[in-house]
């Protein structure tokens, strides 16, 4: 989750975009919330491979969102030390603008589990090596988040 002190302005940056890779099918969930009715959109994930997600938020300016929450395999029971690596977070114009978070050589975020919570919540490290460089992720270095024991594990960014 990463929380704003204030609403997101979707004014004109209005694209959420994470890259994810998983060795496991599952359904990735992205979702803004905290302000008028949550929007969320599933994706499903290929294994073993990198993919880009993208929650268009064109439709949420001035409804007061001020958190976005990823859920990897959503609304399932995961297995505890599942690993997801994600990389170039993004919230963009409808055209490219510079990811939120890269990892490349450092941490821009402060990343933990939700509530500092390891064993409900699991384990991020970062930058980590890119362990399947491909068209979608080309990065050296990529966050790893490793699922913990409740069904709604969540990785936060402060």
């Amino acid at each position: 989750m990463i929380a704003y002190e204030n609403p997101i302005d979707f004014t004109a940056k209005n694209q959420f975009t994470v890259q994810v890779y998983s060795e496991k099918a599952g359904t990735l969930l992205l979702k803004v919330e905290g302000g008028v009715g949550p929007k969320e959109a599933p994706f499903q994930m290929t294994p073993g491979e990198w993919g880009t997600y993208t929650l268009d938020c064109s439709d949420q300016i001035g409804k007061g969102h001020n958190k976005f929450i990823i859920f990897f395999n959503a609304g399932v029971n995961g297995d505890p030390g599942d690993v997801y690596y994600i990389d170039n977070i993004a919230l963009t114009a409808p055209s490219t603008a510079p990811p939120l978070e890269d990892f490349e050589g450092m941490v821009h975020l402060g990343w933990q589990p939700l509530n500092q919570d390891n064993t409900l919540h699991g384990n991020f490290s970062a930058p980590t090596a890119n362990t399947a460089p491909n068209g979608v992720s080309n990065s050296a270095e990529v966050g790893c988040y490793t699922l913990g024991a409740s069904p709604f594990s969540a990785l936060q960014a402060f």
